[in-house]
């Protein structure tokens, strides 16, 4: 003996109950095929639902063809209601802003121009939470630093890190980039002027002037810590970069020839770049 199908179950015991009506009113239309026809409609009542189909049907908001077309889809009616494309780019969403960076904020505001409303709204929370993460940490900062006493060298070196990192993210955003580049420059150089020693605010200082496009004084700070061995590779790469920016590719050649003699395989990009340049 066979068994029916849950669908096939619902459609005889419906077929049974109505044996005696017109079976035209089962139809959307009064041509069967003009379901095929014409182009599909918006319907605000989108079933995804074995039980939503049925009272649909049942109710005669959805013509038989809807539950005869979705009972044989590939995707079973007897599933959750799930859209994995709204999952995915609601997770990508989150990704984003929790660990952004120049490309993933880029991402985002590419998505704000999509037509769909809801990718938009998604990629405008993103941004949003983004800038609120970072003016939270650094009101934050600020008032310590109101507060401190002793070690004030290393709020406005806080400050400045994350001023220079917000700032990073701000590419399309030029004014508002420049403000706060502004702001980071000022606090590394209250930070470097009390620890002139310190290797890390070098480099922070650096990172805020690079972004400031002052590549010659990016550069002195970056040859200086590599003089004193403190990260050199790091060091020497954005040397390249520095010279890149001022046109001196002859010197980058070089660099790239010093870079070759370390071991760059865990530095993405490095190597591409040192076969670029020297071979």
């Amino acid at each position: 003996m066979s068994t029916l199908l849950p669908h096939e179950d619902f459609i005889f015991d419906y077929t049974i109950s109505k044996e005696n009506t017109d079976t035209t009113t089962l139809f959307s239309f009064e041509n069967p095929f003009d379901f095929f026809r014409h182009d599909v409609i918006e319907n605000p009542y989108i079933v995804k639902t074995q039980h939503k189909l049925r009272k649909a049907f049942s109710e005669g908001l959805l013509g038989i063809e809807h539950y005869l077309m979705a009972a044989t889809s590939l995707r079973p009616l007897i599933d959750e209601a799930q859209d994995l494309d709204e999952i995915t780019r609601l997770f990508s969403q989150q990704k984003l802003a929790m660990r952004p960076n120049p490309h993933s904020v880029k991402i985002l505001r590419n998505m704000i121009k999509d037509p769909n409303p809801e990718i938009a709204l998604y990629a405008a929370e993103g941004l949003n939470t983004i800038e609120n993460a970072f003016l939270t940490k650094i009101e934050k900062v600020k008032k310590k630093l109101e507060k401190a006493t002793t070690n004030i060298f290393i709020y406005h070196y806080l400050l400045g890190c994350l001023y220079t990192q917000f700032a990073s993210l701000l590419e399309s955003q030029r004014l508002i980039q420049k403000f706060y580049i502004t702001q980071a420059i000022e606090n590394l150089t209250k930070a470097h002027t009390l620890k002139p020693k310190s290797k890390r605010i070098k480099i922070a200082l650096a990172e805020s002037y690079l972004l400031n496009e002052n590549f010659e004084y990016a550069l002195s700070l970056y040859a200086y810590c590599y003089s004193i061995r403190y990260k050199p590779v790091y060091c020497l790469l954005k040397m390249t970069q520095c010279h890149y920016n001022l046109k001196n590719y002859d010197r980058i050649k070089t660099i790239a020839s010093i870079i070759a003699q370390y071991d760059v395989s865990d530095i993405e990009y490095a190597e591409v770049l040192i076969y670029q340049w020297i071979l």
